[in-house]
C-alpha cells in the first residue's frame, strides 16, 4: 500500500446485537521487499553466518539492514567493496536495502 490515510470499517454481529467499527489510520513507510528490477543482481550466501557479497554490476553506494519489526539494526556504505559484514547481527531474518542515486534493492537475508 502507498503511504498515505486509509479508512477502514467493517461490521460484527456476535449475538443480537450488531456493531459498526470505523478506523482511520495512516501508513508512513512501506518496508516490503519488491522484485528486484536489476536481472544481473544477487546477495550470497543466504543463508549466512557471517558476511553478504553482492554479485551486479550496479555500483552501489550505501546499505541498510532493518529486522522484521521495520526497525534499523545496521547501516553503512558500499564505497569500494561488495561486501557487507553481519557478523554483529543476531540470527533471524533482515530485510537488506541496497542502494545508489537512482534505484534501491531490497531482499530477504537469513542470519544463522
Amino acid at each position: 500500500m502507498p503511504a498515505g490515510q486509509y479508512y477502514l470499517e467493517f461490521f460484527a454481529e456476535p449475538t443480537a446485537t450488531s456493531y459498526l467499527y470505523d478506523y482511520i489510520f495512516s501508513l508512513q513507510n512501506n518496508l516490503s521487499v519488491d522484485e528486484n528490477v536489476i536481472a544481473d543482481f544477487k546477495v550470497y550466501p543466504n543463508p549466512t553466518s557471517s558476511k553478504i557479497f553482492i554479485d551486479s554490476n550496479e555500483v552501489f553506494e550505501e546499505f541498510k539492514i532493518f529486522n522484521i519489526l521495520g526497525q534499523k539494526v545496521l547501516s553503512g556504505s558500499l564505497f569500494g567493496t561488495k561486501e557487507i559484514d553481519l557478523g554483529s547481527l543476531t540470527t533471524g531474518t533482515y530485510i537488506v536495502k541496497i542502494s545508489n542515486v537512482e534505484k534501491t534493492i531490497s531482499t530477504k537475508i537469513l542470519k544463522q
